[in-house]
């Protein structure tokens, strides 16, 4: 067990109030944007390269793609937040986030999960709302929290579930998280055997070469200080919950998995109480 220290990447600029718009500029991490830093009007929430010149980065409302000397920017600024990116391959790319709208019943807001796959230079949304429907029935809202992906036809994505919506948003209180997999045709939900019925909060996962992978997250508990850990498999084509022992985290959860070469992986976490940073290591 050690101890590891989190970084955050963000950064933000003023951004015009258009619809979408995509616009080439000279690539620059400083000035490439063209406009004087303001706090708060954007936000970066993930990054992919299939190459060292070739690479996305999304984020609140808006996609990046780097490319040797030119940075486009796609800004899509009605109510559309990016949270997550996936290259495969260069000119195949996933980006998934939430589209915010307004509940007729509540007044409130309700979250609708956005999926959008860039291929033959243009991106297409992609409907999942009948999947989620089947899938998650109880769910008011819901959100792409993750995409990943092992190749073009063997690509990922954690889909989160919530309860129903209040004027700030939906119930803070996750309710269902899934994993989908896109097997190059079409987007279906995935078991996930060794496990029970209860609640589970999937927030990172990755893969091998071979298309073995690990999911990690946590199980709530009946109050805030009592979830416990979740560590999820892929092994020959099948996901199964790895158990842990409890002395090992405590209450507590997994937040974030990195697959490495030769099959070996690192996870890392919090426990309480403390909080205690938690690093986990697999040798395969």
């Amino acid at each position: 067990m050690s101890l590891l220290s989190p970084m955050v990447f963000a950064g933000a600029c003023a951004l015009p109030r258009v619809d979408t718009i995509h616009w080439t500029v000279p690539a620059h991490w400083v000035d490439g944007c063209g406009f004087e830093p303001r706090e708060g009007n954007f936000n970066f929430s993930d990054l992919a390269f299939s190459s060292p010149n070739d690479g996305w980065i999304v984020g609140h409302p808006l996609l990046l793609h780097l490319e040797d000397e030119d940075m486009e920017m796609t800004f899509h600024t009605k109510r559309v937040s990016f949270h997550t990116i996936a290259v495969p391959l260069p000119g195949d790319v996933w980006a998934g986030g939430t589209r915010f709208r307004e509940d007729p019943n509540s007044k409130g807001v309700l979250w609708q999960g956005v999926l959008w796959h860039y291929t033959e230079g243009k991106w297409q949304p992609v409907d999942l709302s009948d999947l989620v429907q089947a899938a998650m029935p109880e769910a008011r809202s819901w959100t792409v929290f993750r995409v990943r992906a092992a190749s073009p036809t063997d690509v990922w994505a954690i889909l989160s579930g919530y309860g129903p919506s209040n004027k700030y948003g939906p119930s803070p209180k996750e309710i269902a998280s899934g994993i989908f997999h896109f097997d190059g045709i079409r987007w279906q939900p995935t078991p996930i055997g060794n496990g029970s019925d209860r609640a589970k909060k999937i927030g990172e996962m990755c893969f091998h070469a071979n298309g073995d992978g690990w999911a990690v997250g946590s199980v709530p508990g009946k109050t805030r200080e009592e979830p416990s850990p979740l560590l999820i498999q892929r092994h020959g084509g099948v996901w199964r919950e790895v158990g842990l022992e409890k002395p090992l985290l405590g209450n507590g959860g997994l937040n974030s998995v990195e697959c490495l070469p030769d099959g070996r992986a690192v996870a890392s976490g919090g426990a309480f109480p403390g909080p205690t940073a938690v690093v986990l290591r697999y040798d395969g």
